[in-house]
């Protein structure tokens, strides 16, 4: 007669039950500003779960250009020609070229240029929908 193991199976389930949730909710993201080229540089945002992975869903974020990390005002010009979306989609401009509301493609990934042939000091913060604001350190262009 074989016997059961309740407690280890309910280990494990308890175990995978952790790790799916885990996954299953958008936890962070990061940000990376790459150098200038030319009046431009490109933010690659990757939205990802409380493990660190990648998120792969489309996810809607509000996007805002501040002036400092602070994240205390909106920027003065927001750059000549300020975010543009390159993978994943603006939904809505609401403050033209400072607060917008976007989606990622379906890996969760927001890919954006900022371009601004003068020297603004701005820094993009990325609102999730689970209130977490990340922000990059600001920059400016030369």
């Amino acid at each position: 007669m074989a016997t059961a193991r309740p407690q280890v199976q309910d280990s494990w389930d308890m175990f995978k039950q952790k790790v799916d949730t885990a996954h299953s909710g958008i936890a962070s993201a990061t940000i990376t500003v790459s150098a200038e080229a030319t009046d431009v540089r490109t933010l690659t945002v990757q939205v990802t779960d409380a493990l660190g992975a990648s998120i792969a869903q489309q996810v809607l974020l509000d996007v805002i250009v501040y002036t400092t990390a602070a994240a205390t005002a909106l920027a003065t010009t927001g750059g000549s020609t300020g975010i543009a979306s390159t993978a994943g989609v603006t939904i809505v401009t609401v403050t033209a070229k400072k607060v917008f509301k976007m989606q990622t493609t379906a890996a969760g990934l927001l890919t954006l240029t900022w371009t601004d042939t003068g020297t603004e000091s701005v820094a993009v913060g990325v609102w999730l929908p689970n209130g977490k604001l990340i922000i990059t350190a600001a920059f400016a262009n030369a």
